[in-house]
């Protein structure tokens, strides 16, 4: 049995939505499996999201109703090995006819359009009273009719849930999908998300707003009519009921109510700040007040009652509800008098709505109370030695002396940067700020506005977090962040290049703000103050972050997560390989292939290897291991093991590779990491192949270079462009390093030797970071967050069972006839996939 704790759970009919990982072998059947409450079974929906090599279940995603209980609900418990036989049906059929898909309760029914998407609800006792929902989106007039293009709907247990996407008349590159989830009692939940999957154009490698691709609009707005006979209001939970039955009116935020809500964070492509007063605002003909962070609550009243809820309403802002007689607006995105919103090419916008269809009941306003559980949902934690025994993260434990821990900052900091930029809105919420990057400014400067953008996995390190503590404030932190990240930092189009299609957006610049680019690298108003003679700025290899995103689909079940860490696994593989036409293999065999082939005819012995010993190759790998475990093709572990072979070998010459020029060099131990990681998930595979010992012998022949080779980062500070603390972190990750390749030694002799010198380094750095005046700053916390957790390693613990010095028996071919043969076989390979509307695309795109 798995006992799982709630926290804060008060409101019946609140849906829970969280992912159970079990040790391998314990589960082999999902539908042997059940949840109680105080002995009460409780029904629930159940998806496997991954499976162990054996076929069991590694990680399940339950969602449930929470039913309603006298008591204060504290737990939940899990029980495998019994089936559940649910003592009631479940609440919904779902029919298809031509025009509609019909989804049936025993009191409503709801029809969707599949033309337009429209939402139609009507009670069995009223058909002839109805709400209908609809979808506008405002450019220069109203775009009213979207067209419904693609339409799935998704095999469910208990909940129906529909996916539809479309486009407004002839904008084919701004498309709408809306996914309706219906849960017991008429709850159903709209996920609506705004896209534009145009290309940007980035002029001379500038990310600007005000790109000729962007899509101008007024508002965006999810339209509900029906005929009501009361209307009521409540701004915030602890305020009171407003009877606003008889009056058109509108509540609006239009700005985070923060004490810097007028930040620069929030300027147009003109350099302009869009928000124009201080929080929210209620007008109407009898009530007008202001108040700072709204988390409206809306009752409409007719034959069906209709309960709204608007989750992330202020943080989310500019949004905005208005009312008349027959009809309620819900804007996404509310109309500005600072100018039109921009939704930059490849940028999404998905916003969730909440609405509870129920027959009216008597009373005065208890029953409007049911969906208070959106703005403050229930806390879910796992048993810490629960997930340590089912090994779903590595180096899962915690030790209570630990003097590292001591240097970690609790999760209200991250909430606190928020507030100092003002890290709000539809664009910027979830991101963090990069305050490191306001290190060389005067003390009496305004900081500048600097986005992180999930550089070195800071999702993963919240994730780690809120596994090892249970502290639910890590599990916002990670969920915001990755719901931005998918958004707004992934430039998710097809029509530009592949080295940048569905690639992640570098952090933004060093040091210098960020002005008009928002989250993207360069700007046009930066052009003097940055160091480079030309830019880039679009995604690149060297930021590329997938981890974090796959323990977010675990732990959440959100289905775009998935999909983007294969998608970023992709574009890694596009911009190594070139993708499968002619021209963009000829493109690569002329600006790779032959230069490293000329390099090798004139003998230089450093570039033998096909990938860069960098942080770009270890994300590669990374990217391609993540893929494999939340996909479960083999393909690309395969492709990894390709990537390590041709990337560094077991009798490499390490000094020539000029590993302590620092600057240019450092991030090779985020390489090593990567190596150490696809070990890891061989071991958990007992896959001790010819591969897993080519990786394990290459590893650690470089970790005993670094034991001999490598010091401190600002023992050499003349050697840094900026010798700041940031480099007292990054050597926490070659301590780190080595005592994950501690598990892989093949002599005692050889584990004591790399063991010490981890420990040594280890408490060096600790000792160094506890003085640190910056520890606060967002990328030294991040880098400690990402990497906690090896040293802590039972030192007698031996991850690698054969206790052998068994050698590969296949060395990377890297002989000058090789490198001709290869050419010639890539060439080969090129002309064979030719397919003429591939190449045109490529050549069109190449060409813009």
């Amino acid at each position: 049995m798995i006992n799982i704790e709630l926290r804060n759970a008060t409101t019946a009919g609140e849906v829970l939505n969280f992912g159970v990982p079990f040790a391998k072998g314990a589960l082999k059947d999902p539908n042997l499996i059940s949840l109680h409450i105080d002995e009460q079974l409780v029904k629930i929906e159940k998806r496997v999201t991954a499976n162990w090599q054996d076929g069991s279940v590694k990680w399940l995603h339950i969602q449930l109703t929470l039913p309603n209980f006298k008591k204060q609900l504290t737990n939940l418990s899990l029980r495998i090995n019994q089936s559940a036989q649910y003592p009631m049906p479940n609440d919904y059929s779902v029919g298809e006819c031509k025009d509609f898909i019909k989804i049936f309760s025993a009191n409503i029914e709801f029809k969707i359009c599949k033309k337009t998407a429209q939402l139609e609800v009507s009670s069995k006792e009223h058909p002839e009273q109805k709400w209908l929902t609809s979808y506008e989106l405002s450019k220069e007039q109203p775009l009213k009719n979207l067209i419904v293009n693609e339409i799935k709907l998704e095999p469910t247990e208990l909940y129906p849930r529909i996916l539809l996407k479309g486009h407004y008349g002839n904008v084919k590159k701004i498309t709408l999908q809306l996914v309706y989830s219906f849960f017991d009692n008429g709850l159903v939940n709209i996920e609506v998300q705004l896209h534009n999957s145009a290309r940007a154009k980035h002029k001379n490698g500038l990310w600007d707003l005000g790109d000729t691709a962007s899509l101008l609009f007024s508002k965006f707005t999810v339209s509900i009519k029906g005929c009501m006979a009361q209307r009521l209001l409540q701004t915030n939970i602890d305020e009171d009921w407003l009877n606003i039955s008889t009056e058109d009116g509108v509540l609006e935020q239009n700005s985070s109510g923060g004490e810097h809500w007028d930040s620069l964070n929030h300027v147009n492509k003109d350099g302009y700040c869009s928000t124009n007063y201080r929080g929210f605002k209620l007008h109407s003909p009898q009530q007008n007040y202001s108040g700072l962070r709204a988390e409206p609550l809306m009752v409409m009243k007719g034959a069906t009652n209709l309960e709204i809820a608007l989750p992330k309403f202020w943080q989310k802002f500019p949004q905005s509800l208005d009312w008349s007689a027959e009809q309620l607006n819900l804007n996404l995105f509310a109309e500005q008098k600072t100018g039109l919103h921009e939704l930059q090419p490849g940028e999404k916008s998905t916003r969730h709505i909440w609405l509870h269809f129920k027959q009216p009941m008597p009373g005065n306003h208890q029953e409007e109370t049911s969906l208070r559980w959106v703005y403050k949902p229930t806390e879910i934690v796992l048993p810490l030695a629960y997930l340590e025994q089912c090994q779903i993260m590595p180096h899962l434990n915690v030790v209570e002396a630990d003097p590292l821990r001591s240097c970690l900052h609790d999760p209200e900091i991250f909430f606190e940067k928020r507030e100092i930029i003002d890290e709000y809105g539809w664009r910027n919420f979830g991101d963090i700020f990069a305050d490191h990057e306001t290190l060389y400014q005067k003390a009496d400067e305004t900081p500048y506005i600097s986005h992180y953008n999930n550089q070195y996995d800071a999702i993963y390190g919240f994730c780690r977090q809120y596994l090892l503590t249970g502290n639910n404030k890590w599990f916002q932190l990670m969920d915001d962040l990755a719901r931005h990240v998918i958004d707004i930092d992934i430039y998710d189009t097809e029509d530009d290049r592949e080295e940048y299609n569905h690639g992640l957006f570098w952090h933004t610049e060093h040091y210098i703000p960020a002005q008009t680019a928002t989250h993207r690298t360069y700007s046009k108003k930066n052009i003097n103050a940055v160091r480079f003679d030309s830019f880039g700025g679009g995604p690149g290899s060297e930021h590329c972050y997938t981890t974090g995103l796959c323990y977010h689909y675990w732990l959440t079940g959100n289905e775009t997560s998935k999909e983007t860490v294969v998608k970023l696994a992709d574009w890694m593989i596009n911009l190594h390989e070139g993708t499968d036409c002619l021209l963009s293999q000829l493109w690569r065999l002329k600006s790779v292939e032959l230069k490293r082939l000329i390099k090798r005819i004139k003998n230089a012995r450093s570039d033998i290897y096909e990938y860069p010993f960098t942080r770009g190759t270890g994300n590669y790998i990374n990217a391609l291991l993540d893929a494999f475990l939340i996909s479960n093709s083999k393909t690309y572990l395969l492709h990894a093991e390709q990537v390590i072979r041709k990337t560094f070998g077991p009798d490499d010459e390490i000094h020539a590779r000029e590993l302590l020029d620092v600057e240019r060099n450092w991030s090779y131990v985020i390489f090593l990491a990567s190596v150490a990681r696809y070990l890891d998930i061989k071991h958990s595979l007992n896959a001790f192949d010819d591969s897993f010992n080519y990786a394990k012998c290459s590893l650690l022949h470089y970790a005993e270079w670094m034991v001999r080779n490598e010091k401190p980062y600002l023992s050499e500070q003349d050697k840094l462009d900026h010798p700041n603390d940031t480099w007292i972190a990054q050597d926490i990750r070659k301590s780190m390093l080595l005592f994950t390749a501690t598990s892989y030694a093949e002599t005692d002799e050889q584990k004591e030797r790399l063991q010490n010198t981890a420990n040594n380094w280890h408490n060096d750095t600790v000792q160094k970071l506890t003085k640190s005046d910056s520890l606060s700053y967002s990328r030294l916390q991040i880098i400690l967050l990402q990497t906690y957790g090896p040293h802590l390693e039972n030192v007698n613990a031996i991850h690698y069972p054969e206790r052998s010095i068994k050698r590969f028996t296949k060395m990377a071919n890297t002989s000058l006839s090789y490198e001709v043969k290869d050419f010639i076989q890539k060439l080969a390979s090129a002309t064979l996939k030719f397919n003429l509307q591939k190449e045109w695309h490529w050549l069109k795109n190449r060409l813009k």
